[in-house]
C-alpha cells in the first residue's frame, strides 16, 4: 500500500501529567509537544487526557489550518468524563511536515494507526471510541 507503516511507535511520557483537568478550563500550551508518536518516520504529536480505563475514548481530529491547541479550552472539560485523545494530522500543528504529496487516505491511515497504536495500547484495551 502507498501508506504502509514501518516500526511505529509510542516514544515519551506525557508533558501533562501534573496538569489537574479537573480545576484548569485551558490546556496549557507547551511549544515542544505534548506527546510523541512515531508514524511512519514522522513525528506526531497528541494530546492523552482523562486516562482512566472506566471512562469511553474520545477522539478528537482537527480540521485543516488547525491543530490539537484549537481543543484547549474543550480538552479539558471532556476529559471530565471521556478519555480524551487529540492528535496533529501530518504537516499541522506540532507534528512532523514532510514534503510530500498528501491526500485524505494519508489521514485516514493515520488516525486508523493512531487507534491502534496509540488508544488501545495506552488503555491496554480496545473500548469504541467516541
Amino acid at each position: 500500500p502507498p501508506h504502509a507503516q514501518s516500526k511505529n511507535q509510542l516514544f515519551s511520557l506525557s508533558k501533562l501529567a501534573n496538569f489537574d483537568y479537573t480545576v484548569n478550563n485551558k490546556l496549557p500550551w507547551i511549544s515542544t509537544g505534548y506527546n510523541k508518536w512515531k508514524w511512519n518516520n514522522n513525528e506526531i504529536n497528541y494530546v492523552d487526557l482523562g486516562g482512566v480505563v472506566s471512562k469511553q475514548p474520545l477522539i478528537l481530529i482537527h480540521g485543516f489550518g488547525a491543530s490539537v491547541y484549537h481543543w484547549r479550552y474543550n480538552i479539558p472539560e471532556l476529559a471530565k468524563n471521556y478519555h480524551v485523545f487529540a492528535l496533529d494530522l501530518l504537516g499541522f500543528g506540532l507534528s512532523d511536515k514532510p514534503i510530500i504529496d498528501y491526500d485524505a487516505e494519508i489521514w485516514r491511515d493515520q488516525v486508523l494507526a493512531f487507534i491502534e497504536e496509540v488508544v488501545f495500547k495506552v488503555r491496554n484495551d480496545k473500548s469504541p471510541c467516541v
